[in-house]
């Protein structure tokens, strides 16, 4: 594993985390506007 593959897999499993969370709260946003207009 190269220094590059090495930064690659680092900076994906710092990032996934936060991908997950922000669709997470996306979704939720999405969720509760859509509440709110009924």
């Amino acid at each position: 594993m190269t220094t590059v593959d090495a930064m690659l897999v680092g900076a994906i499993l710092a990032w996934v985390p936060s991908l997950i969370v922000f669709l997470y709260i996306v979704r939720d946003l999405r969720t509760m506007s859509s509440e709110d207009l009924d």
